[in-house]
């Protein structure tokens, strides 16, 4: 087996209460050829300060502070910096497995795989972690990937619970100054890719953080989305095969800036995609359970569709 150095790349702001756990967690890897590049994004708690007292007792870790410029900055910042052949990317008050950076390198080097992703758990709590990791797995082909990631089935958008081969960003950055980043950027890495394997083990924690990024709502956000989706649809729209699995993804973003935009017009706009849209994927197979019950409350308006998804993310909720 061979032995090459993984940057992990983790942007921190403002995450003080839960960064220690995070750098635990990745200087504790059972992989031991590892750089890990801290990208302080102008914090302005003590997040900064932690960074550098863990560059003082590890000599792995690099620490880079800078002003502000968001998630897809720091992110940019420390893809430039990284030496590794290999990169990942870990939100800050997330954790990982110790197995994490191990179990995705074998799958990648035996596989001959540009990308690995592998499950991610979501917590409020901190988690035992999964102690026997079996490495069950399968390889896809670049747009089998994509269009399991549009239905959001196993393969996710986000970059956090994957390891890449580096040269895949010579060309691919992540969009600075917006929002759902991911969403605007794993596509295109999966399509520059030949084989990406999905690992079947959650060896990533995500913590569903109240305060961070992706629970809080604004306009700028909605629009964002929108017009991540939209040029989404512009890239893939010509790719044979992945029609109908684009639709389902987008008909979930629509009804999401129904529930989340001020923007009159714009909700507008998104129900009728919605109904110009609903029949053909109502009819997908593969579209999941949640978006076929949105389809069919649809028939009955906006409202009722809203009001039918926050009973469904209660019912979620307290079910965890």
């Amino acid at each position: 087996m061979k032995n090459d150095l993984i940057s992990i790349i983790v942007p921190v702001y403002n995450v003080e209460n839960y960064l220690k756990r995070c750098l635990n967690s990745i200087i504790n890897q059972t992989y031991k050829n590892i750089e890990i590049i801290l990208v302080d994004d102008g914090s302005t708690d003590n997040s900064g300060n932690i960074c550098d007292d863990y560059e003082k007792i590890d000599n792995r870790i690099r620490v880079i502070h800078k002003t502000n410029g968001g998630l897809s900055d720091a992110r940019n910042v420390g893809i430039e910096s990284a030496n590794g052949k290999y990169i990942t990317f870990i939100d800050s008050d997330d954790y990982i497995h110790d197995e994490f950076i191990h179990s995705m390198y074998c799958v990648l080097v035996d596989n001959d795989c540009q990308i690995v992703s592998c499950g991610m758990k979501k917590f409020l709590k901190p988690i035992k972690r999964q102690k026997n990791c079996k490495t069950k797995f399968k390889v896809f082909n670049n747009i089998d990937a994509v269009e399991y990631s549009l239905y959001e089935k196993k393969i996710d958008n986000s970059v956090c619970n994957k390891l890449f081969n580096i040269d895949l960003f010579k060309e691919v950055k992540f969009p600075k100054g917006k929002y759902f980043e991911d969403l605007a950027t794993t596509y295109k890495l999966f399509l520059k890719s030949t084989n990406i394997a999905y690992l079947d083990m959650n060896l990533y924690y995500y913590f569903q953080n109240p305060t961070s990024i992706i629970h809080t709502n604004n306009e700028k956000k909605v629009e964002d989305l929108y017009s991540v989706s939209q040029e989404m649809s512009r890239n893939l729209s010509q790719i044979y095969n992945l029609d109908k699995a684009l639709n389902a993804r987008l008909i979930n973003i629509y009804f999401y800036i129904c529930r989340e935009s001020s923007n009159e017009l714009r909700k507008k706009e998104c129900y009728k995609q919605i109904k110009k849209m609903r029949k053909k994927v109502l009819r997908d197979k593969n579209s999941s359970f949640k978006t076929k019950v949105g389809i069919l409350s649809s028939y009955f308006g906006i409202k009722f569709t809203n009001l039918i998804f926050n009973i469904y993310r209660k019912v979620l909720l307290c079910e965890k």
